[in-house]
């Protein structure tokens, strides 16, 4: 009789509601059965069937929604669902495509795309959040203690949106690393992730420890000093899973080995990894057979990443090392030089870029080059010639027309200069205008006094600013200011807003002083006794392809450089304001610093000939 009732009262209540009332039933009760069924989908051995099943799942999470707009369940599933789509399935092709069309327009719209469906996970991830904290989104995009608060009262059932929203906004940073205006605040990001390793390490197969691995070995050795710590991520996450995680061996071997030129153990992972049985765990066979396809493709990939192990004699491999992270806009013009230099040669001329400060810091690069451990090097101009210290001089050169008429005029001198320590010039690139960034306020050059001065050792111009207005000097020893800052032991520097923005400075940053102080000037040689390997013809060939890549570069950096600003900007962070007395005293300090190495690192006659030429540009 009880029975009875329920069922009659169920089917009452069915008929007199409303059809959109019957959806959102429907809806919330297909949820549960969808989110059981994915693991029909994880343990899945075929990628392709898996990759079909799941794009129909995206429109149907979607559609389901539509119904029951506040299920938790259904919008977790929707941002697992376009995250995973895009990191498993769009970022092999898009990878596949660059190999073969780099740069086309089907290039474009695929990036496009994964960017799409990254930020479609964020957002399904958060309005899951917002459900039970309605000011989460708000928190998401903005400093100070609520994000904090938020994750102290969390639980188990936030772990997979909150690993989901990390994962997607991570993957959306990274597509987007070399372009300001797509920028992703990863601070907050990680906050979250730090979360989700501290409650639930394993999930997703190690997921959390693998996000830290990506987010540390892309910033590389040289910039960060965080390739070990990457490493012990990567090795965390083969834990956390018990070993039973193919995807964390087969990142390790790419992220970590052969950023690091380890041939052998990159390699040795790869192979290993194949042997490793697809059954290792039920609920990873989708993830494992996918890291598997990976493996078999980077290994093919050995002779392009290291260089063949028997070259033919008449290939010549030639290693460039540039500090530039691997997703930065030098190192992928130089890899787009790379392909197109290998193509057009026949295989007979192969560049080796080693981006990320792989093969170590400046003056690990100048070695290498003495040593012919390095067959070039794109490295800080002054760093190469001590004279072109002149081009950085504070406040010497401060627009790009200035820039480009000064070189246009010294270039054939720069050319003879390198020359002479055997060098042979293959390109300039213009490293940006650098400000005063702080944690505090600089108007004018008397907010220096006392402040703690970051310099990094060898950066003259920094040095001999600082130095001039009484700030307390701090040296570090990488590049990586941010852990300085972040720490309090420096709180003023000179960086360029690309800098301060792509390597993650600014989350520590308060102000930028609107006025530019000095530039950065680089360049990119190769050993004379390298390119005299070459022939005549290879080495018209390596002109013609550097110079064009290197003209791209100077274009989109520019432009990198204003989008960064304006980034900057909508991030929060103040552009001072620099009135005419503060401009004139900006402007005297310059002048003393100009002057100070004038018949030391460059020649007094030198100076005045870069004075008159910058009066006579555009």
């Amino acid at each position: 009789m009880r029975r009875s009732f329920v069922l009659f009262g169920l089917s009452l209540g069915l008929v007199t509601v409303t059809a959109c009332d019957k959806a959102k039933f429907a809806a919330n009760l297909n949820a549960g059965v969808l989110d059981k069924a994915t693991a029909a989908f994880d343990e899945e051995r075929d990628p392709w069937l898996a990759r079909a099943a799941a794009t129909s799942n995206l429109k149907l999470y979607e559609g389901l929604l539509q119904a029951a707009p506040e299920n938790k369940t259904l919008l977790v599933l929707a941002a697992s669902a376009y995250a995973f789509y895009a990191s498993a399935f769009l970022e092999d092709e898009l990878e596949e495509l660059e190999q073969r069309d780099a740069g086309s327009s089907a290039h474009g719209e695929l990036r496009a795309r994964i960017g799409t469906y990254y930020l479609r996970a964020r957002h399904y991830a958060e309005r899951r959040m917002d459900l039970d904290f309605e000011d989460f989104s708000r928190a998401m995009g903005r400093r100070g203690d609520r994000l904090a608060q938020i994750l102290s009262t969390c639980e188990e059932e936030h772990v997979a949106a909150l690993y989901w929203l990390a994962f997607a906004c991570r993957g959306h940073a990274a597509n987007y690393a070399d372009d300001p205006a797509q920028s992703t605040d990863l601070a907050n990001v990680t906050r979250v992730m730090g979360w989700v390793r501290e409650r639930s390490p394993g999930f997703d197969g190690g997921g959390p420890h693998r996000y830290f691995g990506l987010l540390g070995s892309a910033l590389g050795r040289g910039l960060s000093g965080g390739m070990d710590a990457a490493r012990q991520s990567f090795e965390a996450a083969v834990a956390a899973s018990d070993g039973k995680s193919l995807l964390a061996k087969v990142q390790l071997a790419r992220a970590i080995h052969a950023a690091m030129n380890d041939r052998k153990a990159y390699e040795q992972t790869l192979r290993e990894l194949l042997d490793a049985s697809e059954d290792l765990s039920a609920p990873l066979r989708l993830s494992n057979a996918i890291a598997k396809a990976r493996a078999r493709r980077w290994l093919e990939q050995s002779d392009a990443l290291f260089g063949s192990a028997t070259p033919a004699a008449s290939t010549i491999e030639l290693s460039v090392a540039t500090l530039s992270p691997e997703s930065s806009s030098a190192a992928l013009i130089l890899r787009g030089a790379a392909r197109e230099l290998h193509t057009r040669s026949s295989g007979r001329v192969t560049l080796r870029v080693h981006a990320g400060g792989q093969r170590g810091d400046a003056t690990a690069m100048s070695e290498g080059l003495a040593s012919g451990t390095l067959a070039g090097a794109q490295l800080r101009a002054s760093d190469l010639v001590p004279e072109l210290a002149v081009l950085q001089a504070p406040r010497l050169i401060t627009t790009a027309a200035q820039l480009d008429f000064v070189l246009k005029k010294l270039t054939p001198r720069i050319e003879k200069a390198l020359l002479d320590k055997g060098l042979v010039l293959l390109g300039v690139t213009d490293g940006g205008l650098r400000y005063a960034v702080s944690t505090g306020r600089i108007a004018a050059p008397p907010d220096l006094q006392k402040r703690s001065f970051g310099v990094e050792n060898g950066d003259r111009e920094a040095m001999s600013v600082a130095t001039k207005a009484s700030a307390t000097v701090t040296p570090f020893e990488t590049r990586d200011l941010g852990a300085q800052l972040a720490a309090g032991h420096v709180t003023t520097a000179l960086a360029s807003p690309l800098q301060a923005l792509t390597l993650g400075w600014f989350e520590s940053l308060k102000s930028v002083t609107g006025y530019p102080l000095a530039l950065t000037v680089g360049a990119t040689v190769l050993r004379k006794v390298d390119w005299d390997r070459l022939s005549a013809a290879d080495r018209a060939l390596v002109k013609d392809i550097m110079a064009r890549w290197h003209a791209t570069l100077v274009t989109r950096s520019r432009v990198d450089a204003d989008r960064a600003v304006t980034t900057l900007r909508a991030r929060g962070i103040e552009f001072v304001p620099v009135d005419t007395a503060a401009a004139a005293q900006w402007d005297a300090l310059a002048r003393a610093v100009q002057d100070e190495p004038a018949g030391k690192s460059y020649p007094k006659a030198l100076l005045d000939e870069v004075r008159a030429w910058v009066k006579q540009a555009p």
